[in-house]
């Protein structure tokens, strides 16, 4: 599976999401699906407008070097059928001419695929091509242009969203220590209300903010793509937690005997907030941006411990 920062997939499953974007988005261009059946003629789609669509989804996540060298060799082949194939490509696709030849794939993680790209198009424009126009022109998309569509139908799909991060480096963590004092005083306080009387209380301490803080960034990394991608979605959950926060400074303001139990208490009640509102979200981001609602709470002030 090639895992992506709106969740993993495999070649079936990605051309699956890709094929279901197409039509939503270029239906109205007289979008056809090429079946692969007696063959897709290195052509997954196309439209009456001259663009045609083949995707790719690696079977695993390379390191950029080996990505490259797949989705280059991939694009290269892919190409030459439009020669190979190109009577039995004209008998489906019509009289139009191929103006954009655009291969879909999770993501690229080298400049140097846009670089073969031009070097194909040029290539292929100078071979001229009854089925190509002069203009020719070879593109790469990646994930993010399947927006806005590509939430719904992940969810005709039954796949759930799950938007993960590369993770909080620990000099991320010192950075937001030294820089934000007052909030990392906050959370001093309260963290070693939480731990009581544990052994080894200091350097719990230290370790279970560190925590905190990494859960607050990691969540907020998770936030800003959400917020790119489902600006919608993501106004709502600023919402519910609007609403949750006034409930949980009420809860703060009654008597407690165990503040621990009332951290995971809230917790609880933030997780089963977020799971039910959205219930189109992978279980891990659920808990992800339950962390982070926690944090950014123990940080301020809406959750305190008297």
């Amino acid at each position: 599976m090639y895992k992506t920062d709106l969740g993993p997939f495999d070649g079936n499953s990605w051309e699956m999401l890709c094929q279901m974007c197409f039509k939503q988005k270029y239906g109205g261009d007289g979008y056809q699906e090429m079946l692969a059946s007696p063959g897709d003629f290195g052509i997954e789609g196309f439209t009456a407008t001259g663009k045609v669509f083949q995707c790719y989804c690696p079977n695993d996540n390379y390191d950029p070097a080996l990505l490259y060298e797949k989705q280059r060799d991939k694009i290269t082949t892919d190409l030459e059928k439009l020669v190979a194939y190109e009577e039995e490509i004209r008998q489906r696709v019509g009289p139009m001419q191929i103006r954009e030849w655009i291969f879909v794939t999770p993501n690229y993680s080298s400049n140097n695929i846009l670089k073969h790209c031009r070097t194909k198009q040029s290539e292929y424009r100078a071979r001229k091509r009854p089925l190509l126009h002069p203009e020719f022109t070879v593109l790469v998309h990646d994930i993010h242009f399947l927006h806005p569509f590509i939430q719904h139908c992940l969810n005709l799909i039954h796949s759930k969203l799950l938007i993960t991060t590369s993770g909080v480096l620990a000099t991320e963590v010192e950075s937001y220590k030294s820089g934000q004092s007052q909030l990392i005083d906050h959370a001093l306080r309260k963290n070693r209300i939480r731990l009581a009387q544990a052994p080894n209380l200091e350097v719990r301490l230290e370790k279970l903010t560190a925590m905190t803080i990494q859960q607050f960034l990691d969540g907020n990394n998770i936030l800003t793509t959400w917020r790119n991608g489902f600006p919608t979605a993501y106004e709502r959950f600023v919402s519910l937690t609007s609403q949750l926060e006034a409930e949980v400074m009420e809860k703060c303001l009654l008597p407690c005997d165990d503040y621990n139990k009332l951290y995971e208490e809230i917790k609880v009640m933030v997780a089963n907030g977020i799971g039910t509102t959205f219930d189109n979200l992978d279980v891990s981001m659920v808990r992800s941006l339950a962390s982070q609602v926690m944090a950014d709470w123990i940080l301020r002030c809406p959750i305190d411990f008297e």
